[in-house]
């Protein structure tokens, strides 16, 4: 899924090292990313799932949050796509 890893770049680009988000899976219609970084566990940590998610939404179409799940080194989310029109990647990403 060329738009997940797209969605990555530009996250990563505008929030590390406070918020890094890293694509664990990625079959189907779901995606499994944790995000791990610098920013305050307690405040808020998880807003950045929400934001990785908008990201991957301009790109695709919908994305939902299934789950978050707080592990001792950052958070691991399931995303589900709900793809617009099949698109295919820029020819850059072929």
């Amino acid at each position: 899924m060329w738009e997940a890893e797209k969605a990555k770049e530009e996250f990563n680009a505008w929030h590390a090292p406070e918020a890094v988000v890293e694509i664990l899976t990625a079959e189907g219609d779901r995606l499994v990313i944790k995000v791990t970084g610098t920013a305050c566990k307690a405040c808020g940590f998880d807003e950045y799932v929400f934001d990785y998610a908008y990201l991957l939404a301009d790109l695709v179409g919908e994305v939902n949050v299934e789950s978050i799940v707080d592990e001792r080194d950052g958070l691991r989310a399931e995303l589900v796509v709900k793809p617009k029109a099949a698109q295919k990647p820029p020819a850059s990403e072929r």
